[in-house]
């Protein structure tokens, strides 16, 4: 059996200790906490997602019995920081210059067209975006819905 020559270095990014993350103004976030669900078909929508997209809440004791699953609010919050989070981390490290204020209001829009579903991420991104699986594991494969990695070889 050959073996595979090593993965090409496009762009190798500096990154020097942890790199804050992102997080989207709460009070921004609140403000959708009572707004009328946009799912439709006549209920199925929402029992689609409440079974396949929404997390538990407390990721470390999925088995707690008080810590519910997301709302969808809370879902589209999860998704859109862990999203603002890669994409910090990769401009950070690259020295391209993060601009705090400019990102907030990017991601405010982001967020607002998500909810009301003009726009959403494939499934496999509001399932995994933002959870331990991007954030701590750094499991990104889990965003894509087929393809080869080295570890499928």
């Amino acid at each position: 059996m050959s073996k595979l020559p090593p993965p090409l270095v496009i762009h190798e990014r500096k990154v020097s200790g942890d790199v804050a993350s992102f997080k989207l103004d709460k009070a921004f976030v609140q403000g959708y906490k009572f707004k009328p669900l946009p799912f439709g078909f006549n209920g199925f929508g929402e029992l689609v997602y409440r079974r396949t997209y929404s997390r538990p809440k407390d990721e470390e004791d999925e088995k707690s019995p008080n810590a519910g699953n997301e709302e969808w609010f809370e879902t589209v919050e999860r998704v859109v920081n862990g999203t603002y989070s890669l994409q910090k981390e990769w401009v950070q490290g690259s020295d391209l210059g993060w601009e705090d204020v400019k990102a907030q209001e990017s991601a405010q829009e982001m967020y607002d067209l998500i909810f009301n579903m003009k726009f959403l991420p494939p499934g496999r991104g509001l399932w995994a975006m933002g959870s331990e699986l991007t954030t701590k594991r750094k499991l990104y494969s889990a965003l894509n819905n087929c393809g080869m990695n080295k570890y499928t070889l």
